[in-house]
Order: C-alpha cells, then structure tokens, then sequence
C-alpha cells in the first residue's frame, strides 16, 4: 500500500469516527492538506472536530471546508508586526506602527505611499476581501444594438462546436527554440510578402511600386514592415524606420517620416504600403498609408441557416467566456471559479469558452501537487464533479490555454492541452499539458492559443496572449483629424487588418516562434472575436466582427468579471427571401446581446 493510499484511509477513518462523510472532492483537498501542515488523518478530523464547536456551520462541504482551511494555514503564518486599531461599523482597521529612526543627516521627505489597511472582524481575524463582495452580478458592459430581451428562461440549444476545418490550428507541441536564423527570416520575409501583394491588388499601387532603397523624385508607393531605430525602448516619432522585403528591396531599411500625415497608428511588426517622396532614397516622406487588408468574412448558404434556424427553434445561443487567473492573489482557493462554475450550473449555457492562465507558479506555496498535479487538482476535478453531478447540463466546454499556464507549452503559438483519459490517480504522477479526465467526454473541446472554431454557423477567433496590452504598450496613435477614432477599435483593427492574432514584432515578453506565423494567422475574419486582456473590458463591433474583452476573472484579490453573450439565429422571414445558391453573411453583430458582468 502506497503512502498516499495509507493517507486516504486513515481520513476516510478518522473523519467516520466523528459521523462526517467526505465526498471524493473532499478527500482530495484532506489528503493536500495533511501534506501541506504535515497534519495525519487523525489530527486533521479533530481539527475539524474543535473547528465545528467554534463556529455555526457544520456541515462539511466544499465552502466549509475552504474557511477551515484557510484558518489553519493562517495560524502557521509569522506573527503579525505591533498594530494600532481603530473600530468602524464592526470592522477593525488595523495599521501596522513603524518604528521611527532618527538621523543626524539632512532629513528626507518621505516617500507617499498608500496605507497597509487591513480588513479584519471583530475577532480580529483577517476577512476574505472576495468572499465579502458586494457587487457580484454587477453589469460592467453591454451590447445591446437592436434592445433584445435579455431571456430570463429558455430551452437547451442543441450546438455543434467544429474547428477541424481550420488548418491554422496548432494541434500537438512542435520542437521550437532551435530554429536557425536564416529559417526566422525567410519566414517573416514570407508574411510581409503574403500581405504586401494584397495591399497593393487592392488599393491599385502596383504600378507605383518601388524598392524602398531606391530613390526617385517622383511619387513612389514602398512596403515594408515597421520597425524601432532604437533597440531598446519605445517607438516614437524620430526612430520609425521601414524595412522592405528580401527579394524587393535586398531587406533594406529606410527613415520613414509622417509629418505630413494628421493620424496615424503604428507598431513594430506592422506590415504597411506607403506612398510618398524618396528624393535621396535613404528616407520617405509619407502622403498616405495602406494598412493590411482584412480578410472576409465566412457565409453560409440559405440551406444551412434554415437548418440551424430549426435546430434553435428561434432560440438564441447562450455563450459564457472566461479568462484567467481564476483564484485571488491571497489564496490558492479558487474561489471564483467556484463561483463561476456555480454560474454555469444554475444558467445552463449552451458553450462555455474557458482561456487561462488556469494555474500559474506559485513560488510561496509548500505543496507538493505542482504543475500539471496542481492543473488537475484545482481545475479539471471540479470541471469532472460539475459535468458527472448534472446530466442535464449538455454544455460544451472549449478550453484554451495560456502562455503564462504551468502546466501548458510555453512557447506562442501554443499547443492544446490533450485530453487524455484514465481511471485513477494513484500517485497524481501526471504528464504536462494532460487534462486526465476519467470518462470519455465529448463536452470538452481542447484548443490551441490562438484558437479559430465555429459554434453552429458562427465563427470565432480567440487568443488568450493579450495581444491589446502589448501591441498598446509599443503603438504610436495619432489623430488630428475630425473623425474620432477610439483607441481600442484601433487594437483591434490592426489585428484584423494584419490578418493576425499577434501581428507585433518583436514579440513583448512572450516567445514566438515566427516560422508558424501561418499559425497564429487568421484564414478568414471571425464573426465573434475574443481577445482577454488586462485593459479596461468592452464589447463591441469593429468592422463587422462582435468583439469582446471579457477581462479576468480574478484580479489581484478581488472578483474580476466574465461575459456572457446571446446570438439569435437569422430571422426566418429573411432566409425565406433569399435564393438557395446564394451565400450569404452571418451578420453575427447585428444580431447579438453581450454583457460583461461581475463575478
């Protein structure tokens, strides 16, 4: 018998002893504890024991126990610094003193800072800033074009969740970080290329075109990519610099000069058409820029609309999204995927969309189930009681890793987690990037980072990696002119328009490997874009894509907000109007309700 067999025994026993029966959940977080405190099973029940004639609540169940828990792992914690308290409304606020030194030399101002507050109760133990929230389902953002009823009850949509269709996807880990220098350049001379021919088709300047090196004191019409003068810092004004393609241009790099222009949006990485005035040919001076060139929507024919159109009932599709990190920076509790799993249960969505980071390093804690063990424990157990509790619930559930995942490949574009199966867990010796759920379940769709699916006829695209903070931390945005161009339609346009899910070069703090652009490239624009980011949230169209920022579920230690979104089917009475050979557009922003919410 192993030692954690031996483990699980004796709670199972001692916890019989005092009439309490533990769920398979419940043992789980036992026998990590017991390993955590260096507790056994016989001192951990009397622990429970003695917790239960303290408190009101003694039943044990999954909240329960968390408050047990997080009581024990507070009294191993360091004594607190002298503190000084002040009562208010039943709460104390305790400051912690400082003691004052005292120097011969010139004093100094101090610096400002914000007070150590800490929220404590009348006992003097510390509150739980999550759990005592009091704006859980406050609505932060909303979509809303044409004021649809929000429905308050509703029948299960039957939803078909497809992405084999997208051959942009990433589908196992790949061998990276060995990649020659030489392969890195052809690459990204390939995707400048690729888009640079569709800038020019569409905007009528190949008779203008010209290698960005040579000069002409006529107008001329160059593409290139963005790129920093300066190595280090940001981009600005003075240190914009364009590099042409290796077959055009032998990869040159030109000052590119935009004093001429009123607004203007750039990036590293950026692949543009300028047209403008090379006199010398080491410098233009820009007239007009071209950037990118969306690429089209998906259509479907009358026939599969009618089809869907039945298979709804009229009904509209109920789609939750969340992002990680899914536990507050206090604890390892998870308490808000608690909360959002207890969402998804009571609300019956009919797809849930699921993007970490689900767990990350956590390099204070003294457990010993890390990694991927730590993946499995706090996450895909309670995704396994939530679907193994409820057969009614038929929700599909896409998970989507992040970079920032412990237990997923860490390099962009990423691999999926593999849903792999097995029976038991007898040492939680688990592999990297397995889920292990023990039942084959075909409710849960692992995808890649960046993902492109459909559910039904509509078309997503979704990318964990915040692609809006780091191409804003690295963009010029400039406008002078009448029109008011919002700063985050602008994000997100780049993306479309660049035809990619991480169109910055070089990347932000992340590592990419640029041979697969193709794989964190778009094959068609989505109906439906999702693009988590610490940014403020939003949803919104741009161009004809519905885009939604649903923010983080947790944030630092307090409840973050997750999204929910209803998309109607097409009217009936207009697919009835419209021929059967003809293809039309889904339209999916004109007929969708969002609303971002608090957890």
């Amino acid at each position: 018998m192993t030692n954690d067999e031996t483990l699980q025994n004796e709670i199972e026993s001692s916890f019989n002893k005092i009439n309490t029966t533990l769920t398979t959940e419940l043992e789980r977080r036992c026998m990590t504890l017991c390993k955590r405190l260096g507790y056994t099973g016989r001192s951990l029940a009397d622990a429970w024991e003695a917790h239960t004639l303290n408190h009101t609540s003694v039943n044990l169940n999954i909240k329960s126990f968390d408050f047990f828990q997080k009581q024990l792992l507070q009294r191993q914690q360091k004594p607190k610094p002298l503190q000084t308290t002040t009562t208010l409304n039943g709460a104390v606020l305790s400051r912690k003193k400082v003691k004052k030194e005292h120097h011969n030399s010139k004093p100094i101002t101090p610096e400002k800072t914000k007070p150590n507050v800490i929220l404590e109760d009348i006992d003097g133990e510390e509150l739980n800033v999550f759990s005592n929230r009091k704006d859980s389902g406050a609505v932060i953002n909303t979509y809303n074009p044409h004021s649809h009823t929000i429905p308050t009850s509703r029948s299960i949509v039957s939803c078909t969740v497809s992405s084999e269709q997208y051959d942009n996807n990433v589908t196992h880990n790949y061998r990276n970080l060995f990649t020659p220098m030489d392969a890195r350049a052809n690459a990204l001379d390939e995707q400048l290329l690729h888009l640079s021919e569709q800038i020019a088709e569409k905007h009528n300047v190949e008779e203008l075109l010209s290698p960005v090196q040579k000069s002409s004191p006529e107008e001329v019409c160059v593409f290139g990519r963005i790129c920093n003068a300066a190595h280090e810092g940001k981009i600005n004004a003075t240190s914009i610099l364009l590099e042409g393609s290796r077959d055009y241009s032998n990869g040159q790099r030109i000052q590119l000069k935009l004093g001429n222009i009123p607004s203007y949006s750039i990036f590293p990485g950026q692949v543009v058409a300028v047209k403008g005035y090379n006199p010398q040919g080491n410098a233009i001076a820009a007239t007009e820029i071209f950037d990118g060139v969306p690429l089209p929507y998906a259509k479907s024919t009358k026939d599969e609309l009618m089809t869907y159109q039945a298979k709804q009932n009229g009904e509209p599709l109920y789609i939750m999204t969340s992002s990680g990190p899914y536990t507050t920076k206090d604890n390892q509790d998870y308490e808000p995927f608690h909360d959002f799993l207890n969402f998804v249960q009571m609300n019956k969505p009919d797809a849930v969309i699921l993007t970490g980071p689900f767990t990350v390093e956590d390099l204070d804690s003294e457990e010993e189930a890390l990694g991927n063990r730590r993946f499995y424990l706090k996450i895909i157990s309670l995704l396994e009681d939530v679907l193994e509790d409820d057969d009614e619930l038929k929700t599909q559930f896409i998970i989507i890793p992040s970079l920032d995942d412990e237990a997923a490949s860490p390099v962009y574009p990423q691999a999926p987690f593999y849903n792999g199966n097995t029976k038991s867990y007898p040492s939680l010796n688990l592999q990297t990037s397995t889920l292990y759920l023990s039942s084959n379940n075909n409710q849960i769709h692992c995808l890649s980072n960046p993902a492109s699916f459909s559910i039904n006829e509509v078309t997503f695209g979704v990318t964990s990696t915040d692609v809006l903070l780091h191409t804003s931390s690295e963009m010029i945005h400039v406008n002078n002119s009448v029109q008011n161009t919002n700063r985050m339609d602008c994000l997100v346009q780049h993306l479309l328009n660049q035809q990619s899910y991480y169109p910055l070069f070089p990347a932000r703090k992340i590592p990419c490997d640029v041979t697969k652009w193709e794989k964190f490239g778009m094959v068609q624009s989505p109906d439906v874009l999702l693009v988590p980011s610490k940014l403020m949230s939003f949803c919104r169209r741009v161009k004809d894509t519905l885009v939604v920022n649903s923010g983080t579920l947790a944030k630092g230690k307090y409840g973050g907000t997750y999204a929910n979104m209803w998309i109607y089917p097409m009217e009936k009475e207009r697919l009835e109007q419209i021929n059967n050979e003809d293809a039309i557009a889904h339209e999916v922003w004109n007929r969708s309700s969002v609303e971002v919410k608090k957890v």
